[in-house]
């Protein structure tokens, strides 16, 4: 079970990370980021958030359901800050949600 988890994890966290990359790349050359590198920050906390839930779990179904709970927080906060954030959120969140 370890070995499984522990395989969970590293795969969650390489999706992770490579959402990162290209949503920074994507944020960047269209020019929402300006100076300021927002978009990480957030997505850093957001995997922080997932990693935290996965490492917790002591079964699949707790693992699922935390991790089902970790996503819903995470889009709810991106849609909280669609109209107040210093980027173009509502364009970078349909590009994320567009390459899932």
């Amino acid at each position: 079970m370890d070995i499984l988890l522990a395989i969970t994890v590293v795969i969650v966290l390489v999706s992770i990370f490579h959402l990162l990359k290209k949503s920074y790349q994507h944020a960047k050359s269209k020019g929402l980021l300006g100076n300021k590198v927002i978009v990480t920050e957030e997505f850093y906390n957001a995997a922080e958030e997932v990693v935290d839930a996965v490492l917790r779990s002591k079964s699949k179904e707790e693992c699922d359901m935390r991790l089902l709970d970790a996503a819903t927080r995470i889009r709810t906060e991106i849609k909280k800050r669609q109209n107040t954030s210093k980027f173009n959120a509502k364009n970078f969140a349909s590009y994320v949600n567009s390459n899932q």
